[in-house]
């Protein structure tokens, strides 16, 4: 496990230090359609909601470990502070992203401002529920390995699941 976390490091400093970039060409925005412009904003745009998943299990597993810690009670026995850091967590990450969702102001006269709205808000949403569904799998599938491996590795002693099943017979 951890020469496959060397290697993922050792290939992410190589690529980091290519001009990889440079190997793509630019788009040229200016003359792009007003179709393009609503796709191309839509797509970049979206890209942000990559990050909500995360942060709201991040929020939420704090928020648990916090009340574990500070208050000394367990969350989930009382129904008021699990209800409240279950909307916290998931309120507290939309609110930021859709914060940090720019409006594209050009100069469209009013039936181009019409067509780019109806093609960016169809493609944006689309591609936000893409980019949440894709998240919360990788999200999902990361915090299975960690718990996986740690209670791979803890000790529960030789008696805590009853007698040894590859042991005698």
């Amino acid at each position: 496990m951890r020469g496959f976390i060397v290697l993922l490091l050792i290939t992410g400093a190589v690529w980091a230090q290519t001009d990889f970039d440079k190997l793509l060409p630019v788009l040229d925005y200016e003359h792009l359609s007003i179709k393009g412009k609503a796709f191309y904003d839509a797509k970049k745009e979206s890209r942000k909601w990559i990050l909500y998943p995360p942060a709201a299990f991040s929020i939420f597993v704090s928020s648990i470990y916090g009340t574990l810690i500070i208050a000394r009670e367990e969350a989930w026995e009382s129904f008021p502070a699990t209800l409240g850091i279950s909307a916290a967590s998931l309120t507290i990450p939309y609110l930021l992203l859709r914060a940090l969702t720019s409006k594209k102001t050009e100069n469209f006269n009013l039936k181009d401002k019409q067509l780019y709205e109806k093609v960016y808000f169809e493609e944006y949403k689309k591609r936000k529920y893409k980019y949440i569904i894709i998240s919360t799998g990788l999200t999902a599938l990361t915090a299975g390995g960690v718990i996986y491996y740690l209670f791979d590795n803890m000790s529960f002693g030789d008696d805590a699941f009853g007698p040894n099943p590859h042991c005698c017979f």
